[in-house]
């Protein structure tokens, strides 16, 4: 079910010496989760995708709402960035472990595996592929 959320736009005070902030606007958004978009993605007759992630560590808060989309759809790789991701072990965790379940490999965007025991070398962005998939 689509959810209401405001967002609230600030706008920092011109005066240098504060530190205050004011509100500008309220601007209302809808929202879905990923498996809501099956039915959306069904009735269009997407069979399979790429997605990209790009929202700023929040990739498995999206993903914990998203199994029907790796379970229902062709997802062959998944592009996103792990920079901000991999300061929290508990988010680090879930992803690993719903993308190896899914038998998902990390790799560089130069194609290279990247060793699972060793997440601290691995690039600020990556993408996950398939294990039959030998690039991104």
């Amino acid at each position: 079910m689509p959810q209401d959320y405001t967002l609230i736009c600030l706008n920092s005070g011109s005066d240098q010496n504060t530190s205050w902030f004011t509100e500008v606007q309220h601007i209302f958004v809808k929202t879905i989760t990923l498996n809501e978009l099956v039915p959306i993605l069904h009735a269009r007759g997407v069979r399979g995708a790429i997605i990209k992630m790009d929202i700023e560590g929040s990739e498995s808060f999206a993903l914990e709402s998203g199994s029907q989309i790796f379970d229902l759809f062709d997802i062959p790789v998944v592009q996103m960035e792990w920079l901000k991701v991999r300061s929290f072990p508990d988010r680090v965790k879930f992803l690993i472990d719903f993308f190896t379940k899914r038998n998902y490999v990390p790799k560089t965007f130069q194609c290279q595996p990247l060793d699972i025991k060793n997440i601290q070398v691995w690039p600020n962005d990556l993408c996950w592929t398939e294990g039959n998939i030998s690039c991104c």
